[in-house]
C-alpha cells in the first residue's frame, strides 16, 4: 500500500529477503488484472498465493534500515491471531482526509478496529474506540474468557490457543472483505452467560457470523452458526474411530474453534457470493468433529439477512477431521484448472486434520475438493487425495507415537492439515515425464499437462496433486503427482522431527515458478530452520530443486545459524517456534515485474 511498517500487538518483522532477476507476465498473478492494492482476504487472493503483485512504492532500494521502518503504531485490546486486512483509498466520509487507506484488525477479545494509515486516526470516526462485536450481537454477551484454573471455563479453555499470552477466545480466523458490496464478514466467539453463576455451570459458547459495512462499521446482519437439521454427525466413542457414543448430533460450539480464515467465493450455480466458515474440533482428541458452513447475505431493499445453503462435516460418522490449515483459508480457483469448466470451476480445496478415514463417509487426513453447486454436490467430496499410510502409519523411530501401540496418522497426530492449501495459478502446468521413471497415470498429469494444488504435513512432506484429479487413496501410494520429502534433513542434537505448520507463497520469475516454504522443528525452539525456495518443474520431480534463501544485505533484521547446507555467500535465515508463512510483494512496469521490486516478507510468531 505504502512504505509503512505496521506493528500490531506482538507481531514483529524478522526478515526481508530480496528477489532478483525478475520478469513475469501478469497472467501468473491472480490479482494482476485488477491492479488492486487491497488486501481483502487471507494471503492476498483465493488461490492463497501470498503474492501482492500490485505494490506501487516498496522495492529493494527503499526497504532497508535507513529508509524503511516504523511510522506509527496503535494499541489494541486482545491478542491478534487473524491477519489484518487493508483497503486502499476507501471512499468514506468518516475518514479524514478522505479517501483514505484503512487497516482492519480483529482481536481475541472480540474487538474490531479500523485505522486510517495516513494519519493514525480512527477511520470510522469512533476516536480510536473499537467495535465490540459481542455487544453488537447482544448487550449481555462477552468474549470467551479463559482464566487459568477456573472450573467454570468453557471446554475451549482447557487447551487455549496460547496459554502464555491468550486468555480470551474471540476472533481467531481472518475476516474477509467484499469490496463490491462494501461488506466485511467476521466470525466472533461469544460467551452467552458470562460470568457463569456459582455451581457446576460452565461458560456457554456461541459463534456468530457478522456482516458490517467496512466504510462505516454499521452492522448489516448477524447469524448464530448452527448446523441444519439435515446435516448431523455421530459422536465418536473413540478418537480416530467409527465407534459411536450417542445418536446423531450437531455442531457443538463449546468444543470447536474457528481457526481458518473466511473464504468469499462465487457460487458456480447461481453466481452469488458465499462466505465459507470452517471449524476444527477443539480441544483435539475429544469427541467432536470439524465443520464447514456456507452463508449468503441477502439484501432486500436495505434489509439484510443471512441464509445457510451449504454445510458439511469431514467425519460425519467418525471422529475429529478438524479444519486447521495453520490459520489459512480454504482455496478456490475461479479458472477451474485444466479445462476451465464445471465440474471444476468454483471448486473449493481444503484439507482435514486427524480423523477417521474410510473413503465412503469419512475423510480424515485428506486433501479434498468440494463442488458447491448445491448440498448434494458439496458433500461428499467430489475428489480427494489421502496418503497411503492414513491407517497404517507407524513411528519407525519418528517423534510421535514412540512407545505406544498405535498406528495410523490420526492416532500418531501426523495429520495433513497442519499447513494450508495453495492452488498454483493456472498459467503454470506440469506434465509427467516417463523418462524419470514415473508411471504417469492420469492423476500424475499425462498429455498436455495439468494445474496443481500444493499442501504439506508434519513430516516435512510437500504434496503436489493434479487439480482436477487429486488421486483418491491407494494403499501402495503413488496416486498423486509427487510427494517430496523436504527440506534436506538436518540432524539437530535432539533428533526431533521437522514438519510444516505453515503455508507456502508463490512467485514467478519469468522463467521458473517458485514456492517459498519454511518447516518447523517439532521440539519448539530446539533449532532454527531455513526459509526455502523450491522450483516447480514442468516435468519430472516437483519441486525439482531446493535452495535455502539467503538473507538480504539490507534486511531490517535476520536470524542466522551455522547451517552447512547454506548457499555460498551467506547463512540461511533461521526461524524458531512455529514456522512463518511468507508473503511476496512486487511492482508491475510495462506488463512485467520490476526486477528491483520483488521482496519476500516473513514474520515469526506462534501459530
Amino acid at each position: 500500500m505504502s512504505s509503512r511498517l505496521l506493528c500490531l500487538s506482538a507481531f514483529c518483522l524478522l526478515a526481508l529477503i530480496a528477489l532478483s532477476n525478475l520478469s513475469a507476465a501478469q497472467t501468473y498473478c491472480p490479482n494482476a488484472a485488477s491492479g488492486s492494492m487491497n488486501v481483502t482476504t487471507w494471503h492476498n487472493d483465493t488461490n492463497r498465493t501470498g503474492w501482492q503483485c500490485n505494490e506501487t512504492t516498496l522495492n529493494q532500494s527503499n526497504v532497508n534500515q535507513s529508509k524503511f521502518g516504523l511510522l506509527m503504531q496503535w494499541p489494541v485490546t486482545g491478542s491478534i491471531y487473524a491477519q489484518p486486512l487493508a483497503v486502499y483509498h476507501a471512499p468514506t466520509d468518516t475518514c479524514i482526509p478522505s479517501p483514505c487507506s484503512i487497516v482492519y484488525v480483529a482481536t481475541e477479545q472480540d474487538y474490531l478496529y479500523a485505522f486510517n494509515t495516513q494519519n493514525g486516526s480512527d477511520a470510522w470516526g469512533l476516536a480510536l474506540a473499537p467495535l465490540n462485536l459481542a455487544t453488537l450481537i447482544n448487550s449481555s454477551y462477552t468474549s470467551v474468557s479463559c482464566p487459568q484454573g477456573d472450573s467454570r471455563d468453557a471446554p475451549l479453555c482447557t487447551a487455549p490457543v496460547n496459554p502464555q499470552s491468550n486468555q480470551y477466545i474471540g476472533v481467531t480466523g481472518t475476516p474477509v472483505i467484499d469490496p463490491g458490496t462494501s461488506t466485511l464478514y467476521v466470525v466472533a466467539a461469544v460467551c452467552t452467560n458470562c460470568p457463569p453463576p456459582a455451581g457446576n455451570q460452565t461458560e456457554q459458547v456461541a459463534y456468530y457470523l457478522l456482516a458490517l459495512n467496512y466504510l462505516t462499521g454499521a452492522l448489516q446482519a448477524n447469524i448464530e452458526i448452527t448446523n441444519p437439521s439435515t446435516v448431523t454427525v455421530q459422536t465418536p466413542g473413540m478418537q480416530c474411530s467409527a465407534q459411536h457414543l450417542a445418536s446423531p448430533t450437531g455442531f457443538n460450539p463449546n468444543t470447536s474453534l474457528q481457526r481458518q480464515a473466511l473464504l468469499l467465493a462465487t457460487n458456480p450455480n447461481n453466481g452469488e457470493n458465499y462466505v465459507y466458515v470452517a471449524f476444527s474440533d477443539y480441544p483435539e482428541m475429544v469427541a467432536n468433529n470439524g465443520w464447514i458452513f456456507a452463508y449468503y447475505l441477502q439484501n432486500n431493499g436495505g434489509t439484510y439477512s443471512f441464509t445457510q445453503p451449504l454445510a458439511a462435516a469431514p467425519t460425519p460418522t467418525g471422529g475429529q477431521g478438524g479444519l486447521w490449515g495453520a490459520g489459512s483459508g480454504p482455496a478456490v480457483d475461479a479458472t477451474g484448472g485444466s479445462g476451465g469448466t464445471a465440474p471444476y470451476q468454483g471448486s473449493i480445496y481444503l484439507s482435514a486434520a486427524n480423523g477417521y478415514y474410510d473413503g465412503t463417509l469419512n475423510w480424515g487426513d485428506s486433501l479434498m475438493r468440494l463442488y458447491p453447486k448445491n448440498q448434494s454436490t458439496f458433500w461428499p467430496p467430489a475428489d480427494w487425495y489421502t496418503p497411503y499410510d492414513v491407517n497404517s502409519y507407524n513411528t519407525n523411530g519418528k517423534q510421535y507415537c514412540q512407545g505406544l501401540s498405535l498406528s495410523g496418522r490420526c492416532n500418531c497426530d501426523m495429520d495433513l492439515s497442519s499447513g494450508g492449501v495453495m492452488i498454483v495459478p493456472s498459467a503454470y502446468t506440469y506434465t509427467c515425464n516417463t523418462a524419470n521413471g514415473n508411471t504417469c497415470t492420469n492423476n500424475q498429469c499425462t498429455g498436455s499437462g495439468c494445474n496443481v494444488v500444493i499442501t504439506a504435513d508434519k513430516e516435512s512432506k510437500i504434496y503436489v496433486s493434479n487439480q482436477v484429479s487429486l488421486g483418491y487413496f491407494s494403499s501402495s501410494g503413488g496416486n498423486n503427482i509427487e510427494v517430496i520429502q523436504t527440506p534436506p534433513p538436518y540432524q539437530d542434537t535432539g533428533g526431533s522431527q521437522q514438519g510444516y505448520w505453515a503455508s507456502p507463497a508463490y512467485w514467478y520469475d519469468g522463467t521458473s515458478n517458485w514456492i517459498f516454504y519454511n518447516a518447523t522443528d517439532a521440539v519448539m525452539g530446539d533449532a532454527p530452520l531455513s526459509l526455502f525456495g523450491y522450483v516447480l518443474a514442468t516435468g519430472g520431480n516437483v519441486p525439482s530443486t531446493s535452495t535455502p534463501v539467503p538473507p538480504s544485505t539490507s534486511a531490517a533484521q535476520s536470524w542466522t545459524f551455522n547451517n552447512p547446507n547454506s548457499p555460498p555467500g551467506g547463512e540461511a535465515v533461521g526461524f524458531c517456534n512455529y514456522a512463518p508463512t511468507p508473503s511476496i510483494s512486487s511492482q508491475f512496469k510495462n506488463g512485467a515485474v520490476d526486477p528491483k521490486s520483488g521482496i519476500v516478507w516473513v514474520i515469526e510468531n506462534p501459530n
